[in-house]
């Protein structure tokens, strides 16, 4: 997404899911609004249910209180 900022072309953003243990991502969405509405719909899709004693780490601009919440409501760890 380098530079889709620049020039007349809208700016794409989105917010994806990876697994650094299997090395992949896990999914995709692309922003419509707020990034934490379209992070918490990725993992509500992905099955929350699967965190129980994970630690999900996330890039500090994706930390925001909802999604943290959302993911210790189902028994993972935020850091």
């Amino acid at each position: 997404m380098r530079g889709s900022a620049k020039g007349e072309s809208p700016v794409v953003r989105v917010v994806e899911l990876w697994c650094e243990q299997a090395r992949h991502s896990l999914a995709q969405a692309r922003v419509g609004g707020r990034e934490d509405e379209a992070l918490l719909g990725l993992l509500e899709r992905m099955g929350l249910e699967g965190l129980a004693g994970r630690v999900v780490v996330a890039d500090a601009g994706f930390l925001y209180p909802r999604v943290a919440e959302a993911i210790r409501a189902k028994g993972g760890i935020t850091c």
